[in-house]
């Protein structure tokens, strides 16, 4: 349905009004009365004024009109049918034609000829008034369908794309446009749902874009870190062996430079590390060997202890386990200052790698706290650091179906790194 077929719709049903109209119209009895049926019932009713008239006139003969016959008294002597105007009075009032009885010239009743045109035009208005109402009804009908046709295709679909546009502005680009492809708006509906597949897929490029910068920012912190450690070992080294002032304070600028750059790089590292979900951690297959590179790369000051790596193979992510390494031993010489002792040893389906130091350890109360995030214990005072490390490396571990256990020694500080066997 369109609103050309609405217009002729429109249009035919007045055209079919004004052809009933004019049929009823046609309908009304124009017939005049003839003379000599009016002749014949007044010579009837003369020749029989003194006998019986009903009889008379009980021929069943069709004169073509009513009639009623009285004497000059007003005294009904017969009438055509029943309901008719029977008082001379009555009839002038409703415009019957009234005739003269005349026997022997002289004048003994009247003749009523019954006027139907009221009857005639009641009947003409009753029909009208049924055509009228008639097309009335099928004109609220079409005003009906319009308006459902109108709800269905206009203002449903209307209600929808405004809906959807609230979504697209809330950032709800996952709820396509659901439209019928019967509706109005047509191609505008499905351009919208093309703008929102473009948006969402912007926003998803945007997002792997950024994910791809923190990752870079992450990477490149950590091979910053690794250099830097060893120039600051160096550096302390050559400025306790320098015989001369001058190099000696060059030596602790370098130190104190590189000290900075590597502030400012864990700073770096930090920041990038707010979004945690947002850092892949993909856990593979490897040798157990592996770590030993990775624990040696993170003991840039020689103070870990020999270990033995027992032969399997174990679930980790090589970047991930390179950083919890990197923040347990870098910890324990900010904190401990003494030597690492590390031990390894393969029980309950898991690797199980004991760091531990001869250091103060935190207290018992704080114990719990040590891996939430920024949180730093009372040893921490006058010391560079976030109170991120143990919290990151917490996360890297359970993605990596592993764990992280803290806890305090007779002497020392023992933190176990649970690895996943394959």
């Amino acid at each position: 349905m369109n609103i050309k077929k609405i217009v002729i719709s429109i249009i035919g049903v007045f055209l079919c009004l004004g052809i009933a109209l004019g049929l009823t119209l046609n309908h009304i009895s124009t017939d005049e009365l003839h003379i000599t049926d009016v002749n014949d019932v007044l010579m009837t009713a003369e020749t029989n004024w003194y006998l019986d008239l009903e009889e008379a006139f009980d021929s069943g003969k069709d004169y073509g009109f009513d009639f009623v016959i009285v004497d000059n008294n007003d005294n009904v002597m017969m009438t055509s049918s029943e309901g008719l105007n029977e008082k001379l009075q009555e009839a002038i009032k409703k415009q019957d034609t009234i005739v003269d009885i005349d026997i022997d010239r002289k004048t003994v009743g009247k003749l009523i000829i019954y006027n139907n045109t009221q009857n005639q035009i009641q009947e003409v208005k009753n029909k009208i008034l049924l055509c009228l109402l008639v097309s009335f009804i099928i004109l609220i009908g079409i005003t009906a369908s319009y308006m459902i046709y109108l709800n269905q295709r206009i203002i449903k679909p209307f209600h929808k794309l405004n809906r959807f546009a609230g979504n697209v502005a809330a950032g709800n680009l996952d709820i396509p446009l659901d439209m019928d492809r019967g509706n109005v708006l047509g191609a505008f509906t499905q351009s919208f749902d093309i703008m929102r597949e473009e948006l969402m897929k912007a926003r998803e490029s945007e997002r792997k874009a950024n994910e791809s910068k923190k990752e870079l920012v992450v990477s490149l912190s950590h091979d910053i870190k690794t250099p830097l450690a060893s120039i600051k070992v160096i550096a302390e080294l050559m400025a306790v062996q320098a015989t001369e002032v001058r190099q000696q304070e060059k030596l602790n600028t370098i130190w104190k430079k590189a000290d900075q750059i590597e502030l400012l790089t864990t700073n770096l590292f930090n920041s990038t590390l707010e979004e945690l979900s947002e850092l892949k951690v993909v856990p593979t297959e490897e040798e157990s060997n592996v770590l030993r590179d990775m624990i040696d790369g993170a003991d840039h000051n020689h103070k870990v202890k020999a270990f033995i790596i027992p032969d399997c193979i174990i679930l980790c992510d090589k970047i991930r386990m390179q950083q919890v390494l990197d923040n347990i031993i870098s910890n324990s010489y900010k904190y401990a200052e003494t030597q690492i002792e590390i031990t390894l040893e393969l029980k309950d389906g898991f690797l199980q790698i004991h760091i531990h130091d001869d250091g103060d350890g935190v207290s018992e109360e704080e114990i719990l706290f040590v891996m939430r995030k920024y949180y730093r214990g009372k040893n921490g005072e006058g010391k560079t650091g976030s109170g991120i490390g143990l919290y990151v490396s917490k996360y890297f571990m359970e993605k990596m179906e592993g764990e992280l256990v803290p806890e305090n020694t007779v002497k020392g500080f023992l933190i176990t790194i649970f690895l996943k066997l394959a």
